[in-house]
Formats: C-alpha cells, structure tokens, sequence
C-alpha cells in the first residue's frame, strides 16, 4: 500500500479514537488568541453591562467561556487590568472584570470592552464611606428623633462639623449626617437632643468623584476626634463613635463607669453611671459635665484638648488661672488589648487614668 495513505489512514483512525489529534486542535485554538499588551490598574474601576444581549467573560486564553454577563445583571464588576488580545491580523481591547464578593475567583476572567460600562450599575447598593463634613451655610434637614421616630425639620448652623456615611445607590451617591456626633448642647438648641440623624440627601450624582455639593465639604478626621477601635476591622466602620469608657476593656458588666467622648462640632463631655451588658454600652441622656474645645494638638498617639473650665470627674492639668485655655487633658491611646485584630479593643490613658473604647448604644 502507498506509505502516504497508510499515514492519512492511521491519522484518521487516531481522530476517531479522540487522542493527540483532538488536543493539537485545542492547542491550535488557544494559540488563536494571545496577548500581546497588559495595563494593570492600582485601583479598581467599577464596570457593569447594561445590554440586553449576550456578553461573554472569558479565561485569559480566550478558550473558555466563564459565564454570560446578561445572566448576572445585579453583579458589580471591577476592573483590574486591560490588555490586547490579537487574532490573527485583528486585535481586541479586553478588561479582566473581577467580582469581590465572589471568593475563589471563579468569576474573574476577560470581557471586550464594548460590552462594558463605566461606573455603577442601577441594581447595585453599596460603597458605604465614613466621614466627616463642614457645612458651609445655615442648612435645613429633616432629622428623624430616636424617640418618636417623626421627621423634624431643623437648621444647623453654618460651621457646623458632623459625621456622616455616603454610599451608592440608584447609580447616584447618598448621603446622612449624624446628630449624634454632635454635642449635646447644639442638639439641644435645635430642639432635637435625641436625634439620630438627617434623612438622607443626594451628595452627588457622580458616582466615582463623590463631588460634594456647595453647601457642604468633606474634611478629614479634625484633631480632637479620639481614634476609636472596638473590635471592628470595616472599613466603614464608625470612627466618629468616639467615645472612651472609664477602666480598661476587661469591665466587670454590672460596674458603673464613666463615658468621655470628643464631639464632631469641638466639645468634650462625660457621663457617669454608664453600664454595659457585655456588648453595647449604655449612657444617660444628659452630660455630667461639657466644655468646649479651644485648641486641640495631635502627636503620634497622643491627643491634648484644651478649653476653659474644669471637666469635672476627669484628671485634667490647671494651666493658667484666664482665657479659654485654663485647662488641658491629655488622651493617649496604648493600643490593643490582643494580637488578634478582629477582636482588639483600644486602651487609653485619659489623664494619667485607664480608659478603653467601647461601643455605645444611642
């Protein structure tokens, strides 16, 4: 027989059996499709598809469908790195889209780019941000009290320094301030001492920027605010809670403490007789004692308050005998209680005096 069809005979019986000739063609489809250029991103742009047709996420050699894109319209897409992919004469940009909320990473691969949109889709809610914001003008806001839970609508003063959260949702930024950060006695002249908080606003409808609007700005952390961590490691978790307990963090639940907490708008207040049940602490409603900050120096982990008056049950230094600064008391946070960093609670030297963080329950 001719040595040419005993090789084509033998070729054909070697497909039919599904051998080599099969994975050559695997081979030969994957080598169809290959990268020939890689931008990786520091920071992570949120994508989502809003087609109705079918959109295909693949593996890096483009071999392999990973999912379709339409049946997972409430997914949030990141994107952490682009590349070319070139077939043959004609090339591709891709984005490699992942899913944070997916752990094993199944859902991570490579999307073409024109399935893709910038920002986040209007199914997503999310993004939650702390933070602290220095409105610029007399604003009004509807605050809901605690209480009653009825609307009130109050203006707070120009200057005014709260905390708030922002986040995402209906593909437009959000955002509450929060009265309870607050003093006491500004609550009091609004005539809303136990206010939660505003009803939420639209911050910004830019969703990646998060401009503010005119009457509000964002500010970092104001010197005076204690750093607080009672055991949460989310990165919106409440920094504004700032709120200090008498001893350290191994209290005994019946005790009756003593609460120090700076205020968003510059005081410093205590309460006694505040009591726990082993997981939130609970406080009067009204101050033992209040004053006003004057000047506020942070170094390092120490934080010194100054202001005009004696706070009284606190071990604050006399410093002069007039003005607004008679008075000075040092705040100095000793760190953890524990190596373990999703349970460690903060102690702190107030005055010389022991004193840990602690979670307040308003």
């Amino acid at each position: 027989m001719n040595k040419f069809l005993i090789k084509v005979m033998t070729v054909a019986a070697f497909a039919i059996g599904g051998g080599a000739v099969v994975s050559q063609a695997t081979t030969v489809h994957a080598a169809a499709y290959k990268i020939v250029k890689t931008k990786k991103y520091a920071t992570k742009t949120p994508f989502y598809y809003a087609g109705k047709g079918n959109a295909y996420m693949w593996n890096k050699t483009h071999t392999k469908k990973i999912l379709n894109l339409k049946n997972h319209p409430g997914t949030q897409w990141y994107r952490s790195e682009s590349v070319i992919m070139q077939n043959g004469s004609k090339k591709g940009v891709y984005y490699k889209m992942v899913a944070p909320g997916v752990r094993d990473h199944s859902w991570d691969g490579y999307v073409a780019r024109s399935y893709l949109t910038k920002g986040y889709g209007p199914n997503y809610v999310g993004q939650y941000r702390i933070g602290f914001y220095k409105l610029n003008e007399d604003t009004q806001y509807k605050v809901l009290s605690k209480s009653s839970n009825k609307k009130t609508t109050v203006t707070i003063p120009k200057g005014t320094i709260l905390g708030g959260q922002s986040w995402i949702q209906n593909q437009k930024v959000y955002y509450q301030l929060n009265l309870q950060t607050a003093s006491h006695e500004l609550r009091d002249q609004l005539g809303v001492s136990d206010a939660i908080q505003t009803v939420s606003n639209v911050l910004s409808t830019d969703v990646l920027k998060r401009t503010a609007p005119s009457y509000l700005t964002a500010l970092s952390q104001p010197d005076y605010v204690v750093d607080n961590n009672t055991g949460g490691v989310s990165k919106s978790y409440s920094i504004w809670k700032n709120q200090l307990i008498s001893g350290s963090s191994d209290v005994i639940w019946s005790s009756k403490m003593t609460m120090l907490r700076t205020t968003t708008d510059g005081y410093v207040e205590t309460y006694d007789n505040v009591t726990t049940d082993g997981i939130t602490y609970k406080k009067p409603s009204l101050p033992t004692a209040s004053q006003k900050i004057t000047k506020a120096v942070r170094e390092g982990n120490t934080i010194v308050l100054y202001y005009a008056n004696h706070l009284a049950g606190i071990s604050d230094e006399k410093i002069g005998d007039s003005g607004d600064e008679q008075y000075k008391l040092a705040i100095r946070k000793l760190g953890p209680d524990t190596d373990n960093k999703y349970t460690a609670i903060d102690n702190y030297l107030v005055g010389g005096q022991e004193y840990h963080a602690g979670f307040v329950g308003y």
